[in-house]
């Protein structure tokens, strides 16, 4: 019994003796980072305009000269990304311009319908990728992209105008408007603000927009001999200022009227000046 205890003991220890000595797997350190070296850049995650969705082609300002017995036609569209579009139509003789405005849709690859909320009817256009140019097959007109330089131009004003007074009237000195007319007498300053160059401009440049499809220039020089200190027309230096009055035929009722100046060109020169419930007097 004594031999086969020590036997019991002698076999536990030789375990546990074993089991201390097994060899562990070596522990491997934590690698130090080397601040020595350049440490490389994150990627940069932020989209950039070329991973941005790219505008339609569609999308911009285009333009078509023509030349019809009313004297030469300027057309300008600009289609908006949110499917919206207005248009400009300038006669270049008499400044008398008209507008319209409407929604588009892409119908197929390089194919566009418009359609106009003023007049309800619809049009068509083709898109040239490789020219950059819309057709539009009805009138076949061409139409050119209006470049993003001359956008930016025009939208510094060149001139000023400023408005003292402003009445209708059904006839000036027994003069009376087309029928359906009223006058609107306004007078009026006007001063070169950002054309270093010189702003030459006539009696059709200064433009009375009375609702949302016609614009119509002044007649002054019809009733030059019937009123008083008649603005005269001319070209305008940096910072010249030139005040008188302004005759324009406006429809009858007219409520809001919009005095503005346009370049040769049609395209909106000067601030905007609104003019509301003109009091009516008899001249």
């Amino acid at each position: 019994m004594k031999y086969f205890s020590l036997f019991v003991v002698f076999l536990l220890f030789t375990i546990l003796a074993c089991g201390c000595t097994e060899n562990s797997p070596p522990l491997t350190p934590e690698p130090v980072p080397d601040t020595t070296q350049p440490v490389a850049p994150l990627e940069n995650t932020t989209p950039t305009l070329q991973q941005k969705t790219l505008l339609d082609p569609f999308a911009g300002t285009w333009e078509c000269k023509s030349y019809l017995a009313s004297g030469p036609l300027r057309k300008v569209y600009t289609f908006m990304e949110n499917g919206s579009w207005t248009r400009t139509n300038t006669n270049l003789d008499s400044m008398v311009q008209a507008f319209s405005h409407g929604t588009w849709k892409k119908e197929s690859e390089g194919n566009y319908v418009i359609h106009s909320s003023v007049s309800g009817g619809t049009a068509s256009f083709e898109y040239d990728k490789g020219k950059d140019t819309l057709y539009e097959p009805h009138f076949k007109e061409t139409f050119h992209r209006v470049s993003e330089e001359y956008l930016l131009k025009i939208r510094i004003p060149t001139l000023a105008i400023s408005v003292t007074s402003s009445q209708q009237s059904s006839k000036i000195q027994g003069m009376t408007p087309n029928p359906g007319k009223v006058f609107l007498l306004v007078n009026l300053s006007i001063e070169n603000t950002n054309e270093p160059g010189g702003f030459s401009f006539e009696n059709r440049n200064i433009q009375a927009v009375c609702d949302e499809t016609t614009a119509g220039g002044a007649i002054t020089q019809k009733l030059a001999d019937r009123i008083e200190n008649p603005l005269s027309p001319g070209n305008l230096v940096l910072g010249e200022v030139v005040e008188g009055n302004v005759v324009f035929g406006i429809p009858e009722g007219t409520v809001v009227s919009r005095i503005r100046i346009v370049n040769n060109e049609g395209d909106t020169v000067s601030n905007i000046v609104e003019l509301q419930n003109v009091p009516r007097v008899e001249l």
